[in-house]
């Protein structure tokens, strides 16, 4: 404290004491390791319940094929067999992957090429099961069948990888195709199936954001399409 010419005396203010007198930069760095090690460890558990899920989807989706052609199918021979030819591959392909991987299943780098290559697996299964409404489907096909084709795959995609993002691979070319199949081979009322397809392709897509809730800021960030 100083007197002042008025008779008033100064009164100095000590800087604040540090938060961590003993935190050094190695500290920090250490920190920041153990930060990323979590995330890391996170991701690869989310990778890994993917993989392990993925031969539940390979052999549901090996089943649901056949059960379709028998139950909804009513075409020629051929296009119900080509249809079932593209369905079965695309669950062989899943599974072939499935099996390539669960050989290191906690091997980050492999998880994550994994799941790149189960996006583009389940693009081309929503590509194979809606070219089953060109294939399979009878032309007299009602709603109820037309909507059950695209709805009971993609509920099994939802139950077993439970990935939002795997659903949505999924329903993007399966809904797609079924609604113009709706247009263009004139079954399910024409248009109004076509509203009512793609409907439902949002109340499942909504649905498995409700069953995979994660932060809005993420939702561009999905673990299963990334590669770094």
């Amino acid at each position: 404290m100083a007197s002042l010419a008025n008779g008033q005396r100064e009164h100095f203010i000590e800087p604040p004491t540090p938060l961590c007198e003993s935190c050094d930069p190695q500290s920090y760095a250490s920190l920041e390791k153990l930060a990323r090690l979590h995330v890391e460890a996170e991701e690869t558990a989310r990778l890994a319940n993917l993989l392990g899920g993925s031969l539940h989807t390979s052999l549901a989706l090996a089943l649901l094929a056949p059960a379709g052609v028998v139950l909804l199918g009513g075409t020629s021979v051929f296009q119900e067999m080509l249809w079932l030819a593209f369905a079965l591959s695309a669950a062989l392909a899943m599974f072939y992957r499935y099996a390539r991987t669960i050989r290191r299943p906690f091997a980050r780098l492999r998880l994550k090429r994994f799941a790149a290559s189960m996006s583009a697996t389940l693009i081309y299964t929503g590509f194979a099961w809606g070219a089953g409404a060109y294939l399979s489907l009878p032309p007299g096909a009602g709603l109820a069948e037309v909507l059950a084709s695209v709805a009971v795959p993609a509920v099994a995609i939802m139950l077993t990888l439970r990935e939002r993002e795997a659903t949505f691979l999924f329903l993007a070319p399966s809904g797609l195709l079924t609604a113009f199949a709706c247009v263009f081979n004139s079954f399910a009322e024409g248009v109004l199936g076509a509203a009512a397809v793609v409907t439902t392709c949002a109340v499942l897509c909504a649905l498995a954001i409700w069953r995979d809730p994660r932060r809005f800021d993420g939702f561009f960030k999905p673990a299963m399409l990334p590669l770094k």
